[in-house]
């Protein structure tokens, strides 16, 4: 039962249609990591936070960069050098104390993904190469966990909700899409800040949706957003291969 302090902070969040006080508890007891916290899983991390997420786990294994700021919301200019998850677990501490932090000072690997993966009940995407993309598909696909994925290039971003049984994997989606929607280590760097904001927002309200069982969930369609166009593309239908050796595990 949610405690008169906890119907005070989520009251204009309980009011939305569908989010009311059992949606909330759901919110609360559910296990959510978030992977990367440069771009889109600070944002995701931050709104995930604010909604009440019982258990919040972060991984990242690098610091604080000043060049990066613009698309980060969880570090300031002061926490430049310290670790990521130092200076997230901290922002996200002062925003809500009802969110248990668990941080994970590594990086994502096809050794440890399924036993982290196993630990928790969504997982959020917010890496920045397409390899580690893949070996989170993976590993969700593997343990059963729906997985929110977003990409960012220059301008432009993508967000797909993959669920285990109902959807394409990404290695299915990529294949569809094309590998050249994708950003690559040899590609130009720079990021719309904006555009990082605007995904991990978007993936943070795909889970909620995920976990508190509300309205419908992009579970067979991409979305994408070209800021500086301000266009909208929806890429339906998202099914998965026959010869996908993930999908077919399910």
């Amino acid at each position: 039962m949610l405690s008169a302090e906890q119907l005070e902070r989520y009251r204009r969040q309980m009011e939305l249609p569908g989010l009311g006080a059992a949606a909330q508890e759901k919110l609360l007891a559910s296990r959510v990591l978030v992977l990367g916290l440069a771009g889109t899983g600070s944002a995701a991390a931050r709104y995930l936070a604010g909604a009440g997420i019982g258990t919040l786990g972060i991984l990242d294994c690098l610091s604080v960069s000043v060049g990066e700021l613009h698309a980060e919301i969880l570090s300031t200019a002061a926490d430049q050098g310290a670790k990521r998850t130092a200076a997230a677990e901290r922002h996200l501490g002062q925003l809500n104390g009802d969110v248990r932090i668990v941080c994970h000072e590594e990086a994502l690997t096809a050794h440890n993904a399924e036993e982290l993966f196993r630990q928790y009940d969504l997982i959020i995407d917010g890496l920045d190469d397409w390899q580690g993309k893949l070996v989170a598909s993976d590993a969700c696909m593997l343990v059963g966990k729906p997985l929110i994925h977003a990409g960012v290039s220059k301008y432009r971003f993508q967000v797909f909700t993959m669920v285990p049984g109902r959807s394409a994997c990404l290695r299915c989606v990529f294949h569809q899409i094309g590998m050249e929607d994708l950003s690559r280590p040899d590609a130009p760097a720079g990021l719309h800040g904006p555009a990082v904001g605007m995904a991990g927002a978007l993936q943070a309200s795909e889970a909620i949706h995920l976990l508190a069982r509300l309205g419908i969930t992009g579970a067979d369609e991409l979305i994408q957003f070209d800021c500086l166009r301000r266009e909208f593309d929806c890429v339906r239908e998202l099914k998965p291969r026959p010869d996908c050796p993930d999908c077919s595990i399910r």
